[in-house]
C-alpha cells in the first residue's frame, strides 16, 4: 500500500511546538478542513474522528486527513466497498472522547454534525492548545461534554467564541435551523464566509 507523504508531520505537534496557533493560522487550517468535510460528506461519509492528530501537513503547509477506520457511510454514499457499513455499527462508539459529541454518549446514529462538533473541538485547540473538555479521566471529559462545561480563554477573540460556541451545539439544537438534514450545509456555509478571505493567504 502506498501512502502519501506529509513531511510536515501532525497538525497536533505544531499546536504543541507552538503552544497555541494565531488566529489567522487557525482561520486557514480550518477553512481547509471545511474543504475536506464538505467533500467527505457530499460522498455520504462520516469521518467520525477528526481531531489535529488525524489533521497532517504537506510539506507545502496544507492539510491532508487521514485515519479512514472509523468511517461510516451513509445510506445516500455512492461508495458501496466500505467498512462500518452495516447499521449496526451506526450508534457504536467511535472516535477519541475529547473530540465526540453528546449524542454518541447517548448511542444515537452518527451524523455529519459528529465532525461538525469535532472540527470545533479542533478549532478550539488550534487557538487555545488544548482540548476543550480535557480534564483528568475520560469519565470527566464525558461528563463535561454531556453539559456542555464550556469555558473560553480570555483572549479568545469574540468571532473565535462565536463560530466554536455555533459548531459545539448539542446536535437535537440544530433542529432549531428547520431541518437537523440541512444544517451541515448551513454550517458550512456560515464557515466559508468566515474563513474564504483567509485561505489563500498562507
Amino acid at each position: 500500500m502506498a501512502l502519501e507523504s506529509c513531511e510536515g508531520g501532525e497538525l497536533f505537534d505544531q499546536i504543541v511546538r507552538k503552544g497555541r496557533l494565531s488566529e489567522d493560522d487557525a482561520r486557514f487550517y480550518a477553512a481547509e478542513i471545511v474543504d475536506i468535510l464538505e467533500y467527505l460528506h457530499g460522498l455520504g461519509l462520516i469521518h467520525r474522528d477528526v481531531k489535529p492528530e488525524n489533521l497532517l501537513l504537506t510539506s507545502d503547509g496544507h492539510i491532508k486527513i487521514a485515519d479512514f477506520g472509523s468511517v461510516k457511510p451513509t445510506r445516500d454514499t455512492p461508495i458501496k466497498v466500505l467498512p462500518n457499513s452495516t447499521t449496526e455499527r451506526a450508534c457504536t462508539f467511535v472516535g477519541t472522547a475529547a473530540y465526540v459529541p453528546p449524542e454518541v454518549l447517548n448511542s444515537a446514529p452518527a451524523t455529519f454534525g459528529n465532525d461538525l462538533w469535532a472540527l470545533g473541538c479542533t478549532l478550539y485547540q488550534m487557538l487555545s492548545g488544548s482540548s476543550p473538555f480535557k480534564d483528568a479521566s475520560e469519565w470527566l471529559i464525558f461528563q463535561r461534554i454531556i453539559a456542555r462545561d464550556l469555558k473560553f480563554p480570555e483572549y479568545f477573540s469574540a468571532e473565535a467564541r462565536d463560530l466554536v460556541d455555533k459548531l459545539l451545539v448539542c446536535l437535537n439544537t440544530y433542529c432549531l435551523y428547520g431541518s437537523c438534514a440541512q444544517v451541515p450545509h448551513i454550517l458550512f456555509m456560515q464557515l466559508k464566509c468566515c474563513f474564504v478571505l483567509y485561505k489563500y493567504d498562507k
